[in-house]
């Protein structure tokens, strides 16, 4: 799997990978207009915030990496002593959690795994926990709520409170991998296991009742997903301009209303 980059790290990729110039399309959107400095400082704080997340991530990744170069080959050579035991354990947790407590330096690899998994879950949950909190705050901008009005937290609510404002989120490009999110955002803080909800994106179909730290998760496409899903928050939540580079905006502003 690809690892998380920033915005500024994906724009250039795209000049070489065609298909994540849809994504970054809104990117070059902006908002104007009626409430639109507020909007767009909205805007900014959100894709400054993913590219927290991200660094915090390579940051993660680097010590992880760095770390695994001294005890990996150190692990190597303690499984070929044991003839290989460990391979055969696989996700048996009650096995794992005893070998960690027996075996010091089969602790220290799965430990170094842990880390990765942990970064990982760290990231989807942060890039979820933005994507609300960036959606809850544009809503209350559009919508005038009067001072001290709870926003609405369930996310049926928000997707219903935005087509109120004519702003239909499933139009977003990234709408199907931002639903991944969120769903995946849920079972790691919950059941952690791949159940019916989860098996039902395509991605993770193949997983079914798996643990969530035994699959490899997409994070790169769910960072490169939060960036768009943002600025479509955010741009198309009121009056927008667009400056592509070289492009016209081929766009059908009137999308939002049709449905």
């Amino acid at each position: 799997m690809k690892p998380p980059l920033t915005l500024n790290a994906i724009e250039i990729l795209s000049s070489d990978d065609e298909s994540l110039k849809p994504f970054l399309r809104e990117t070059f959107r902006f908002p104007c207009g009626t409430l639109g400095a507020e909007r767009n400082s909205l805007r900014l704080q959100a894709i400054q915030r993913i590219d927290d997340i991200v660094m915090f991530h390579r940051f993660a990744m680097f010590t992880h990496m760095q770390s695994n170069q001294v005890v990996a080959p150190v692990f190597e050579a303690f499984n070929k002593h044991y003839n290989l035991m460990f391979d055969h354990m696989r996700d048996d947790q009650e096995k794992i959690s005893s070998a960690r407590m027996a075996f010091r330096n089969f602790n220290a690899a799965a430990q170094l795994r842990q880390v990765e998994c942990i970064a990982n879950e760290s990231l989807v949950i942060n890039l979820w926990a933005t994507i609300e909190q960036i959606s809850t705050r544009c809503l209350a901008i559009v919508s005038n709520a009067a001072p001290g009005k709870r926003a609405p937290h369930k996310w049926k609510d928000i997707e219903s409170h935005y087509t109120d404002q004519n702003v239909i989120l499933k139009n977003a490009t990234s709408y199907a991998t931002i639903d991944e999110l969120r769903v995946l955002n849920n079972k790691i803080k919950h059941s952690y296991l791949v159940d019916d909800d989860l098996s039902s994106f395509v991605f993770f179909k193949n997983h079914a009742n798996k643990r969530i730290d035994a699959i490899p998760l997409r994070v790169f496409d769910y960072t490169l997903a939060a960036y768009n899903f943002v600025c479509f928050v955010t741009n198309r939540s009121g009056e927008n301009e667009f400056y592509p580079e070289n492009e016209e905006d081929d766009d059908d502003d009137d999308d939002d209303d049709d449905e």
